[in-house]
């Protein structure tokens, strides 16, 4: 490994961009709808009371122990965005029976001492941490506090350098991957208690043993391995590149970069989001998983060029989990950089494949999410939980939908800093005890108009970010009716002095465009195209009656877009669009997550369209 010396302890980086206050902003309209959806079918006491008996008895069943964590860490989200007390009282309940399953040396896990801290021990313990930080942030309940620090203090005796077990040469199929994960929840609770060893073990995973048996992760990226090689051996049906799990490190590296200030570990991580953003990225975002590059454990779960393999895909399609850590992990670095595209490919992923993984009724979650086909693809892992089977994906993807509020508007030094273009009213506070109220209304993603009222407390000196897609290549941004210049891919920057009343008006470019298959992909996929509106993908759905699977030649301007005309739904969806195709036709074609609505093969769906 390099030597990238950490820097002294007390250094933390401050974000550009801050979280608003607990119940700071609430959504309105069909984003909303989803999250409210989600919040009251998925936290449930008994399930919680199930998920606490796997460490009660600890019978070391594989990974079951994770699904704990990830409904406490969602729920926690969820009480910060809503204020609900059902909630609070569902998690002061889960956080307390947990707790009680703490022996005195501090161990809280899922598997019985002689199997530690092997297998999935680890990465279950990284969940609890995760959860039981959340939930203190929430309380400062110094009782939890305790507990996580005897929890990281038993794994402290146990794993690390000889003697102790080596993290490397624990976890189940990805040479220490997985387990390595744990570095995010520590570098936290470093940053929560201000003590020193939990930062050396961070240090140790990072820069001793690198996160992987094989090689380190981060020196690969750092020397430009592509991520669909990092830990590659020359035996494709031995590979290891799981994007989940190395996604979760990822997102460890940035907590570790903010703990110790050292810039090296930033540009790290924002070259594998990078490369995964320009290697693995499809219509519907990002999380790989859908060529033949890879053939190890969990072939459909690597990074395996999907960019390139997405329009003739073998494989089922991007696993819930991989879609909700990619938004989490921009998230991360949106607010360590400031870099608005980080927030496009938030939105991109969020209005395809995160909600297109959600049954409309939102009884169930698509274990991975297909680009063609019909919904749902088969479950991989997962543990009946009272009569119901909970996949690994269900509370990773309720978390990342319950991040989408803190999301959507931000604070920051300067003012607040508009994201997400959600039908919503938030209120950021400014210096000098000051605040300023948003009232962002819109039907975007349907339309492109986004009038956004300000109405600060006290006339006062401050900026407003609103960002501008990088693919809205002609937005308007007028302030009071002036019209003021904007670049796409970065945000609008008003500085002005604010008053009740003020106005933001945004029109973005909604123009349906046409894309292209890579040039890099096979041959065959070069006699398919697809659309995407703003930042939605569309599809072509079997219930719309025209052909759904077959060839058409769509009409195009010079500059690849599409004179697509919105209509009202005939079939249950978000949008609808007619596009127009060669003789004087069209075809008919719905937003992504609408598609494939039935979740059977009634509502068989294609996003890459076959050229006439």
């Amino acid at each position: 490994m390099p030597s990238w010396e950490t820097k002294a302890p007390g250094i933390v980086v401050q974000d550009q961009l801050q979280r608003v206050e607990p119940g700071a902003i609430v959504l309105k309209g069909h984003v909303q709808e989803r999250i409210q959806q989600q919040i009251q079918q998925r936290f449930d006491e008994e399930d919680l009371h199930s998920m606490v008996e796997f460490f009660a008895k600890r019978e070391n069943c594989f990974a079951s122990g994770e699904l704990w964590g990830k409904n406490v860490r969602s729920l926690c989200r969820a009480y910060r965005y809503t204020l609900d007390p059902r909630l609070k009282a569902i998690l002061d309940t889960t956080v307390a029976d947990m707790l009680a399953t703490q022996t005195p040396d501090g161990c809280i896990s899922s598997f019985s001492t002689d199997k530690q801290p092997y297998d999935a021990d680890l990465w279950c313990r990284k969940y609890v941490l995760l959860a039981l930080e959340g939930y203190y942030e929430i309380t400062h309940d110094e009782n939890v506090m305790s507990a996580m620090m005897k929890m990281a203090d038993y794994t402290l005796g146990q794993v690390g350098p000889a003697p102790k077990v080596r993290i490397i040469d624990t976890g189940w199929a990805f040479e220490g991957i997985e387990s390595s994960s744990i570095l995010e929840p520590m570098v936290r609770l470093y940053d929560l208690t201000g003590e020193q060893r939990y930062l050396d073990f961070a240090k140790y995973i990072v820069e001793s043993e690198g996160g992987c048996k094989r090689e380190s992760i981060f020196e690969a990226v750092a020397k430009g391995k592509n991520v669909r090689d990092i830990g590659n051996n020359g035996n494709p049906k031995e590979s290891i590149a799981k994007q989940y799990e190395l996604i979760s490190c990822f997102e460890g590296l940035t907590e570790y970069f903010r703990a110790t200030g050292n810039s090296a570990w930033k540009e790290i991580a924002t070259r594998f989001l990078r490369n995964v953003l320009d290697t693995e990225t499809t219509v519907i975002g990002s999380g790989g998983g859908l060529g033949n590059y890879n053939q190890g454990p969990a072939p459909f779960e690597q990074f395996n060029n999907s960019r390139n393999a997405q329009v003739c895909s073998t494989r089922d399609g991007i696993e819930g989990c991989s879609s909700a850590r990619w938004i989490a992990l921009n998230d991360q670095l949106l607010r360590v950089t400031a870099d608005s595209k980080l927030a496009d490919n938030i939105e991109s992923t969020i209005y395809n494949a995160l909600l297109g993984s959600i049954k409309p009724d939102g009884s169930r979650i698509d274990y991975h999410t297909r680009l063609n086909g019909f919904r749902p693809a088969p479950q991989g892992f997962k543990v009946a939980i009272n009569g119901k089977d909970i996949s690994c994906c269900v509370y990773n993807v309720v978390d990342a939908v319950a991040m989408i509020p803190f999301i959507a508007v931000m604070n920051s030094v300067s003012g607040p800093v508009v994201n997400l273009f959600h039908s919503a009213t938030a209120t950021v506070q400014l210096p000098e005890g000051n605040a300023v109220q948003l009232e962002i209304v819109t039907e975007y993603p349907k339309t492109g108009p986004v009038l956004i009222n300000v109405a600060p407390q006290k006339t006062a000196v401050f900026s407003i970010r609103v960002r501008i897609p990088e693919w809205s290549k002609e937005t308007t941004l007028l302030v009071n009716g002036v019209k003021t210049p904007v670049i796409p891919g970065t945000y609008a920057d008003v500085r002005r002095e604010w008053s009740a009343g003020d106005k933001l008006e945004l029109n973005l470019d909604m123009r349906c465009r046409l894309v292209l298959p890579p040039e890099e992909a096979e041959p065959a996929a070069q006699a398919y195209r697809a659309l995407v509106r703003g930042p939605v993908a569309l599809a072509r759905d079997k219930r719309l009656g025209d052909g759904f699977n077959q060839v058409a030649a769509i009409v195009t301007d010079a500059e690849g877009h599409v004179d697509a005309t919105l209509r009202e739904p005939t079939i249950p969806a978000q949008m609808q669009l007619s596009v127009p195709t060669q003789g004087g036709g069209s075809i008919q074609v719905i937003d992504f997550a609408s598609a494939g609505g039935t979740w059977t093969s009634d509502s068989e769906y294609f996003t890459w369209i076959p050229l006439r």
